[in-house]
């Protein structure tokens, strides 16, 4: 409920319109404040700030504070700000304020304040931030004033006198030092590179320092053919024998070896220069700076070998000293097995080798039919045919031996096999 009492006497008119309006008569509340228009009874309700604005006016609770903000926003790094005096008052135009101090005004840390202007787009009405008036769309200072609708009461400020920082604050050192001669360059210092951890990169160059060929051998008992390919190799002509395994570069990734070896990844994307995996070089150098320093030559690989927690040394081989690893294995069986010879059945008795001379059938047979059909036929052939025959006789057979002539007395009830006809005859 808003109570109003005016100055002067309200006509009797007005009254019956105000009371047909709905307005009551009520005694005055305790401790009063005075406005000067009905929009000033009013009081601004309670507004959401979504943004901050660009420009803002800092009020103060005295004059002597006027300073010590301006300085608080030069520290912040807000110099674009105008000052000037009203009354007991300070007050700062500030565009891009900082963080801090808007917060610091809607607290009212020591009585400061902050407007922002209402509604937007204008200059001349500024409600306090966190606020808005009902009627501020329709609020009009006077020429030459500036409106500050606060939430315990409006003020009144001129729009003039406004002054910059530099016309307030004056900046100087605080001490002038004694102009400094300059003199000889001492000697040259020397840091010492060292290794720290700090990088993730993929392994791709491998150090086998002890049983190297027998790490070797296990590596290739497992590892396929096709990334064998991807892997070059290098051997140290010095004893023990050392063995420098490195992964070819393409559009595969470096092959995981599982491998017990030191461990190397390349160092600032260069492919000639390794450092131990995880580790980088400190203090960190420009990728030319620390190649002069290392004295990489072209044509050469070089890795940087852990010594002890972060120091290092440089260790190098020609780049053509690597071969592909598949160069280095030859695949073998463990074992040839003798050709197997398949079974062969024998026969139930082995037989001496026995040849007839066909007398043993001439006589067992007679001239028959057949026979002298058989001679008819052959004495029609062809005299060609027989002087083919002429030209291959047969061979006379040789004389039966003594092993032939027992076999031809065994018992007439066993099949006799005739060796040279390879028939059985019973």
């Amino acid at each position: 409920m808003i109570v109003v009492e005016p100055d002067q006497a309200v006509p009797a008119g007005a009254m019956s319109k105000l009371h047909a309006a709905g307005v009551r008569e009520v005694a005055l509340p305790a401790q009063p404040r005075a406005v000067r228009c009905w929009a000033e009874a009013l009081q601004p309700i309670v507004f959401e700030v979504a943004k901050l604005p660009s420009l803002v006016l800092f009020v103060t609770e005295r004059v002597s504070q006027l300073l010590d903000v301006g300085a608080e926003l030069v520290r912040l790094g807000s110099d674009r700000l105008d000052l000037a005096i009203s009354g007991d008052h300070g007050v700062l135009r500030v565009v891009d304020p900082p963080t801090y101090t808007i917060v610091r005004a809607l607290d009212r840390d020591h009585g400061l304040r902050v407007f922002a202007p209402d509604p937007a787009g204008q200059e001349a009405v500024w409600t306090e931030l966190g606020f808005h008036h009902p009627l501020a769309d329709h609020l009009r200072p006077e020429r030459g004033m500036l409106l500050l609708v606060a939430r315990d009461g409006w003020t009144t400020i001129r729009d003039e006198g406004w002054m910059p920082l530099d016309a307030a604050l004056e900046l100087t050192v605080p001490e002038r030092a004694p102009v400094i001669t300059p003199g000889s360059m001492p000697e040259r210092r020397k840091i010492e590179l060292r290794l720290s951890s700090g990088r993730r990169d993929v392994t791709s160059l491998w150090v086998i320092r002890e049983d190297a060929v027998g790490r070797i051998d296990k590596l290739l008992e497992y590892l396929p053919e096709e990334v064998v390919g991807r892997v070059m190799f290098a051997v140290t002509a010095e004893q023990p024998l050392v063995v420098i395994l490195r992964a070819r570069t393409g559009r595969h990734p470096a092959p995981d070896l599982s491998l017990v070896a030191e461990e190397y990844a390349p160092l600032h994307n260069m492919a000639d220069v390794y450092a131990p995996t995880g580790a980088i070089i400190e203090p960190p150098l420009r990728r030319e700076r620390l190649r002069s320093i290392l004295g990489i030559d072209a044509r050469e690989v070089m890795w940087l070998a852990r010594e002890n927690t972060n120091k290092f040394r440089v260790e190098r081989i020609a780049d053509d000293a690597f071969s592909p690893l598949g160069e280095w294995a030859d695949y073998v069986l463990h074992a040839s097995a003798p050709a197997m010879t398949p079974w062969v059945r024998s026969p139930i008795y082995e037989f001496a080798p026995y040849v007839s001379a066909g007398l043993e059938w001439a006589s067992e047979r007679g001239p028959s039919e057949h026979d002298d059909g058989a001679e008819a036929k052959r004495k029609k052939k062809p005299e060609r045919a027989r002087a083919v025959v002429e030209e291959a006789p047969t061979p006379q057979p040789k004389p039966a031996t003594p092993k032939a002539s027992k076999a031809a007395t065994l018992p007439s009830d066993q099949p006799q096999l005739c060796a040279a006809c390879s028939v059985r005859s019973v």
